[in-house]
């Protein structure tokens, strides 16, 4: 990263095509390949190419071969074949009918609102972040550029590469995020702030669209006025996956996101319907949902529990009516899902504290109108979602919408208030976090909205064409300027992100992060640094050097702790000097501005901060209002 330039985001075009080409293309492969139709496999494209990019990345890596532009394209091209012969082999079948009431119209409707999702997230994103190497302000991003850097120095996308970074294990915690990102920034040359920035802007403008409208044409109707009123009211939401780009460190949970509409539908193409389904298209969802939704979780864990709390929503009201094994299949998935909430929850989640703020109505309010929009349009949404959920209710074939939509405003509405040990039990998947939750219930808002398209456009049909067209047209209008105050909120909250309005909200200045740059190009390969990162020093690993995590953001380790309260005392204390050479720190940064976020912590650094003019410190450099110091000779690591 070079803070002294910029890069607009007129200059990157490419890595945007780069981005989009290799999350879509080999999944719309492979997904033609198990049967299904054009739209279908576009809405599953992405989920099922960031797994055949995670299993070329790991496959590669095994086997020695670099990430190069020449060499990552043909493990694709190798992967992405394999996968569809396989999946053809076992599946054996021609593509699924189109659902009833298709007609030429259905292209035109899909395509329009993706196109209108895609343009107006498009625009939040690109005036809300203002640049493409703009660096959020949240800690976590710190992280996610630090692991995308270690993939492209290390010529690796495999996601189980990226594990040296701070508290980073790929098993628990994504990798979909930075090994796609770090392909991009490989093979166009960009800097990894671009390239993560260039895969955030896909997601939410590109594959969200993309996942939700094809959804709605296969759970609610492919009628063209829908599938244009799917784009509008996705779009609509305040807590669409966009408005995680406003959270730095919620970055992976937006890719994630973005994957869930696509990764359901192969389920409901195979149980969200009146009969039983035949025995390969039950094997086709299964490959289709199995690797779309594993690809989910693997960019972010959580993922795998919004699908799973979706899924069982959606198809409960049809699976349940086809015979004893489909109910004991449908209990045994039920009681995996309940094992999995209970297993593997980690204590950590339940120091998050959920402050029950809200009274019972303000909270219902809230989650109804869509966040922080406008009453008179958030009331548009809730007007189309209960009235949705109302039909859906008394309709076979749309009631899994209203069982979904019932149980994910559940999660969400109990996050809002409530015992705090009960919620945090409750909803530890997510962090306890009412941006992923509410993420969860964006979803089934939309496929609840549609159906009252669906039912209006029924109505419409028997009146002359000119009156039905002019309905549509009407229709799409309200809700296109509905989407308006929420399209101008999410990018008013990025840019709040990006740029505080508030200075102390800083980690970094554009100044300081050239300070660091300087302080950087001064240490040996090598080096590790001690920081306190609530003062800007954690964005000195986006320079190249590696950096320590010291303090109570982190999940500290003894020696960590010592070092943090005592660091000064190194060379006079044994202890401390032991703690230094073990955690292999060369150097300590000083300085920085004092920020504000997670002030609840109260971090505190005394170690660090008492660094300057202590015993055997030695100051190496100084940068504005930074300063490198070198540890004291005993304590230097020996290699």
């Amino acid at each position: 990263m070079d803070p002294s330039t910029t890069v607009d985001w007129s200059g990157a075009l490419v890595p945007v095509l780069v981005a989009a080409v290799v999350l879509l293309a080999p999944g719309l492969v492979v997904a033609k390949a198990l049967g299904l139709d054009l739209f279908d496999a576009l809405g599953v494209a992405a989920p099922l190419g960031l797994a055949v990019l995670l299993v070329g990345g790991t496959a590669a890596d095994l086997v020695g071969l670099g990430w190069s532009m020449v060499g990552g394209v043909l493990v694709l091209l190798v992967v992405t074949a394999v996968g569809a012969v396989l999946a053809r082999l076992l599946t054996r079948r021609d593509p699924e009918p189109a659902p009833a009431g298709s007609s030429h119209w259905t292209a035109w409707g899909f395509a329009g609102g993706v196109a209108a999702a895609t343009v107006a997230t498009g625009w939040k994103v690109v005036h809300g972040t203002t640049r493409a190497d703009a660096v959020s302000q949240m800690p976590d991003i710190q992280f996610h550029l630090q692991a995308v850097d270690q993939l492209v120095q290390q010529d690796s996308a495999s996601p189980l590469k990226s594990g040296d970074v701070w508290f980073y294990d790929p098993i628990s915690y994504p990798g979909g995020l930075h090994s796609l990102a770090a392909t991009v920034a490989s093979w166009t040359g960009a800097e990894v702030v671009v390239a993560s920035q260039t895969v955030l802007l896909v997601c939410a403008a590109l594959v969200w669209p993309l996942g939700m409208v094809a959804l709605v044409r296969r759970v609610v109707s492919p009628n063209g006025w829908v599938l244009a009123a799917a784009g509008l009211i996705s779009l609509s939401l305040f807590y669409a996956p966009v408005a995680l780009l406003s959270l730095g460190g919620a970055w992976a949970n937006l890719v994630a996101a973005s994957l869930v509409p696509g990764a359901l539908i192969p389920l409901a193409l195979a149980t969200m319907r009146p009969t039983r389904p035949p025995a390969r298209v039950v094997v086709a969802a299964a490959l289709a949902f199995g690797a779309a939704a594993l690809a989910a979780a693997l960019a972010q864990p959580n993922a795998a529990y919004t699908i799973a709390v979706l899924a069982l929503g959606l198809t409960a009201p049809t699976v349940l009516t086809w015979g004893r094994w489909w109910v004991l299949g449908f209990v045994g998935v039920l009681v995996v899902v309940v094992a999995a909430w209970i297993v593997p929850r980690q204590p950590a989640m339940f120091d998050v504290p959920v402050v029950p703020d809200l009274s019972t109505r303000r909270a219902v309010l809230l989650l109804l109108k869509n966040g922080d929009v406008p009453l008179w349009a958030g009331g548009v949404l809730a007007l189309l979602t209960l009235a949705g959920v109302g039909i859906a209710l008394v309709s076979r074939a749309w009631r899994g919408v209203a069982v979904a939509w019932a149980v994910t405003f559940a999660f969400a509405l109990l996050l809002q208030f409530g015992d705090r040990l009960p919620v945090t039990y409750l909803t530890w998947p997510w962090w306890s976090g009412y941006a992923r939750i509410a993420n969860m219930l964006g979803v089934a808002v939309v496929l609840a909205g549609c159906v009252t398209v669906a039912t209006i456009v029924r109505q419409l049909e028997r009146v002359p064409r000119w009156a039905s067209v002019g309905g549509g047209v009407l229709g799409l209008a309200i809700v296109a300027v509905v989407a308006v105050p929420a399209t101008t909120s999410v990018q008013d909250s990025i840019r709040d992100s990006y740029f505080p309005r508030d200075t102390r909200f800083y980690y970094a200045t554009a100044d300081e992060l050239v300070d660091l740059r300087t302080l950087a190009d001064e240490l040996e390969p090598g080096s590790i640094v001690a920081m306190d990162p609530f003062g800007g020093g954690g964005f000195l690993n986006l320079m190249g050097p590696r950096t320590v995590p010291i303090g109570p953001f982190y999940e500290g380790t003894p020696e960590t702790d010592l070092v943090d309260a005592r660091l000064d005392e190194a060379a006079s204390d044994d202890d401390v000097c032991a703690a230094v050479a073990d955690l292999g720190i060369t150097h300590v940064l000083t300085g920085g501005d004092e920020v504000m976020y997670y002030s609840w912590l109260e971090p505190t650094y005394e170690g660090i901060e008492a660094v300057p003019g202590s015993a055997g410190f030695s100051m190496v450099a100084e940068a504005g209002d930074y300063e490198l110091w070198a540890v004291p000779p005993a304590c230097a690591p020996t290699s």
